[in-house]
């Protein structure tokens, strides 16, 4: 994503990032609390006025509704019956920093109410996002690839430059080396 940002030079006409994930299983809205860059990022667990409003458009436009309008990221019923986890181990609770911010009547065992984390920064503090994670993901040998890096040289292709002169004729391929 970071090579295609780059390639297309979203950075000057978009001007904010968006990331928005939605889950019901207290495990993954836990380790959103605990990486919540409370200090880098808008995000869901200390929004600003605009990432509310934002969050209340993406409602809208995909026909979702909140279980109280007093909790802004709080969805009703998106994914009802998906929870089949043992609810007496207390990796599968959420932690009760995360059930402050969710309403009494908050059901994601049964209704599939769920989470929905979002969290917002300029396009600077997005590609520096997305090198992260790609370094993460994948590695940083990866980068300076002779073949596949983001660095190489054009002579360097995956492609084996003797296979790619080739020319159809008469409905089949013949080689022109």
């Amino acid at each position: 994503f970071l090579y295609f940002m780059k390639k297309l030079d979203l950075g000057k006409s978009i001007k904010k990032f968006i990331y928005v994930s939605i889950s019901a299983n207290p495990q993954v809205v836990n380790g959103y609390y605990k990486n919540a860059y409370w200090n880098k990022f808008d995000n869901s667990y200390h929004p600003s006025k605009e990432l509310v409003n934002i969050h209340h458009a993406y409602l809208e436009k995909y026909n979702m509704c909140l279980v109280d309008q007093n909790y802004p990221f709080c969805v009703k019923n998106l994914f009802p019956g998906s929870q089949h986890l043992d609810w007496t181990k207390k990796k599968f609770q959420f932690k009760d920093e995360v059930k402050k911010l969710m309403p009494a009547e908050f059901d994601h065992k049964e209704r599939g109410d769920a989470w929905a984390f979002m969290f917002m920064t300029n396009m600077r503090g997005a590609y520096k996002l997305f090198l992260y994670m790609a370094i993460a993901f994948i590695g940083t040998k990866t980068f300076f690839d002779r073949r596949l890096g983001l660095f190489r040289r054009k002579k360097h292709l995956l492609v084996n430059p003797k296979l790619t002169r080739v020319r159809l004729i008469d409905g089949n391929f013949v080689d022109q080396n």
